[in-house]
């Protein structure tokens, strides 16, 4: 058994799991206009050939504080630990340690546009970050590892570190998340025409594409049992790849629906709630709710599905442990946010979604909820996060 025995967050709903729950439930949506004076050159010139006027994402409140990238992601990351580990009952920093860094890019922000690049360090843009935390934060982990592995990243990460706690690989493993957004792969998204023109709406009739945005979050996982009997831990995660597409998974939706049912069978669970992916985009959207409704069309009384990416923007390699800590406090809190953005859901969706600004607080004990991941090449990843003492 994997117990969560603490999570922090930084994100553009401010810095600390409590600001992030208070936009979720409050229905905020944190997008807003990029600055980009500071941008390349050729950033601009790139914006101006493709008719893009003002880019815009769900950004760090702060994000003009630091110079580089590397320099703003190592500092989240140092606040949404500082926050996770205050939230455990003793030490779990020494014997056997773990440390896994979770993100799609690292600091390549830093290096895709500079002009003087042989004078840079151009080793992979993920070690010296994880490296930078440990010497920081006096952290001596037996095995440290980085994983970048598309949107998918995060919940890798957590399956990994299920495997080390299980194997006696490590008694405890430290989880740390981030991405930020900045020209690199703001352009990447703008080619693929994924961004959406106003904002994002999963799921609804409406929906034109997704918001992209700064993350950084922290988990603390262990093989020891918290205090609390009312503990949150994680049943079961499974992953998939079908290599499908470079940028999207086929429309079938077999990959994702292979994960989500392995969960269920591993677990023997049935989730009240589902944390979709929930881009906005028409492809994601489409396959989510093919493989939601098809998993529970049997069910008398069908789990309701939300999700965050409206509210924070999609944080890439940070997304999963977004999502994970959202289902921790609606397992802590006993109450669920709705996708606020959605007013019209669309006429081809078939699975219970919350939407519209309101919070829910369902009739029976939350104590099962499923959240899921895609990523690009094809990779899909589901787990079953749960609280209570019956397992």
């Amino acid at each position: 058994m994997v117990y969560i025995k603490g999570y922090g967050s930084v994100n553009s709903a401010g810095e600390g799991v409590d600001s992030f729950w208070s936009s979720l439930t409050k229905g905020k949506d944190n997008s807003r206009p990029v600055n980009i004076k500071q941008w390349p050159d050729s950033v601009s010139k790139y914006l101006e050939l493709n008719e893009i006027k003002q880019p815009k994402f769900c950004q760090f409140n702060d994000s003009e504080k630091f110079l580089t990238a590397f320099d703003t992601i190592l500092d989240k990351l140092t606040k949404a630990y500082d926050e996770a580990i205050a939230s455990c009952e003793k030490d779990v920093t020494s014997n056997k340690l773990g440390i896994i860094f979770s993100s799609t890019k690292g600091y390549t922000e830093d290096i895709i546009w500079s002009t003087d690049l042989g004078k840079k360090s151009t080793q992979n843009t993920y070690t010296r970050i994880l490296d930078a935390f440990c010497a920081k934060k006096g952290l001596l982990p037996i095995r440290k590892l980085c994983i970048s592995n598309a949107c998918t990243s995060s919940h890798a990460a957590i399956y990994t570190a299920n495997k080390w706690i299980n194997n006696n690989i490590a008694d405890h493993v430290i989880i740390i998340a981030a991405d930020i957004i900045g020209p690199f792969i703001y352009s990447g998204f703008t080619s693929l025409r994924s961004l959406c023109s106003t904002k994002t709406k999963p799921f609804d009739r409406d929906r034109d594409g997704l918001q992209l945005g700064d993350g950084a979050a922290a988990l603390i996982l262990s093989k020891e049992r918290p205090e609390d009997k009312k503990c949150l831990y994680i049943a079961g995660i499974e992953l998939d790849s079908e290599g499908f597409a470079i940028t999207k998974p086929s429309i079938d939706g077999n990959s994702l629906l292979k994960t989500c049912e392995r969960v269920l069978a591993s677990t023997n669970k049935v989730p009240s709630i589902v944390i979709a992916h929930g881009t906005g985009t028409i492809t994601n959207d489409i396959i989510e709710d093919t493989v939601v409704s098809s998993l529970f069309n049997g069910n008398s009384s069908k789990p309701f599905v939300t999700g965050t990416k409206w509210c924070i923007g999609h944080t890439l390699g940070a997304s999963g442990c977004m999502d994970l800590i959202a289902a921790c406090s609606i397992l802590s809190k006993q109450l669920c946010f709705s996708i606020a953005n959605t007013d019209n859901i669309d006429p081809i969706m078939k699975a219970n979604y919350l939407v519209g600004n309101e919070l829910i607080e369902p009739e029976q004990h939350i104590s099962n909820i499923l959240v899921n991941s895609l990523g690009f090449g094809g990779y899909h990843a589901s787990m079953m996060v749960c609280i209570g003492d019956q397992f």
